[in-house]
């Protein structure tokens, strides 16, 4: 099989509805897609199929891979919560990238033979070496298969097209509000708690975790409100700095958090931290004691914040 599932499979003999894309941002965009995939579905008794592509395109052929906002199991728990029964995945590679339209379209059909119900795509997706496939070209190629093709037009925020490099540069703007809008939720980092920096944070009787970035867009250099899910789905409020640490005069640039009300271990376990406003910027502060002060009013701020 080209396409794996991500997912459990619907069954096989399950007329099929796919909604074709990256779905790198799970944004406002793509959500709408997969809702419009999920109508077509109900129309035709179907099941919706998101397929999607790993590695990321741009990660195999462009020189500078794009910041990846989310890891693979994000997107695939945000494409079932936008409504897809199933997610699957096709590898994408240099080999993959010289395939035409049309054998893409041969692919797809040979993967599901006459279980194809619908084809939901973003009216400006290309496929097939160079862009030369279009929603127009999915129409032509499966028209004498019965099988019903649909292109949602794209979403828009402020007049321009909701994209996944747009939210980037809103991130790295500080510009929540608008990255908040495109992806409709939170603008959040994933990562993995890692060991810290130093003794920073038992001399601060403020113990952070230390996250090591796996995805998500660091966020201009200060001091964020925050929350933290845990990977048994528990959220706890958080301080959060995002910076260098001048104080000590370290030059790492690198994301603590404080777990307000948190006690417990979580070194190496994955989580996600949602940013929920920007409080003040970094400082380098004359002592400890003084930084020590600012710390405890920054925690009662997203403590009383997170309320």
């Amino acid at each position: 099989m080209m396409i794996r599932f991500l997912t459990e499979a619907p069954r096989a003999d399950a007329p099929l509805v796919l909604a074709l894309g990256v779905f790198d941002a799970v944004h406002l965009g793509h959500r709408e897609i997969i809702s419009r995939a999920a109508l077509l579905a109900k129309e035709h008794d179907a099941k919706v199929v998101a397929v999607t592509f790993f590695p990321h395109p741009r990660e195999v052929l462009a020189k500078t891979p794009p910041v990846l906002l989310l890891p693979k199991e994000a997107r695939i728990v945000l494409l079932r919560n936008a409504g897809a029964d199933a997610v699957g995945t096709i590898d994408f590679s240099r080999e993959f990238a010289t395939w035409s339209a049309e054998k893409f379209c041969q692919m797809l059909w040979r993967e599901f033979p006459h279980r194809i119900a619908g084809i939901v795509v973003g009216s400006n997706w290309r496929f097939g070496k160079g862009g030369e496939g279009n929603a127009a070209f999915l129409q032509k190629f499966f028209a004498s298969f019965h099988v019903e093709t649909l292109a949602v037009i794209e979403k828009s925020y402020q007049e321009k097209i909701i994209s996944a490099s747009r939210i980037r540069e809103a991130i790295a703007a500080g510009d929540f509000d608008s990255a908040t809008a495109m992806l409709g939720r939170p603008v959040a980092l994933y990562g993995i708690v890692r060991h810290g920096f130093g003794d920073a944070g038992k001399l601060l009787a403020a113990p952070t975790l230390n996250l090591e970035v796996v995805a998500g867009v660091f966020p201009p250099d200060g001091v964020y409100a925050g929350r933290i899910m845990l990977p048994d789905g528990r959220f706890f409020p958080a301080a959060v700095n995002c910076g260098i640490a001048p104080t000590f005069g370290d030059r790492t640039r690198r994301i603590e958090a404080h777990l307000i009300d948190f006690s417990g271990d979580l070194y190496d376990k994955k989580v996600k931290l949602e940013f929920c406003r920007f409080i003040r910027a970094e400082k380098r502060f004359s002592s400890v004691g003084e930084l020590k002060a600012q710390i405890a009013r920054d925690i009662a701020f997203c403590r009383e914040a997170a309320k």
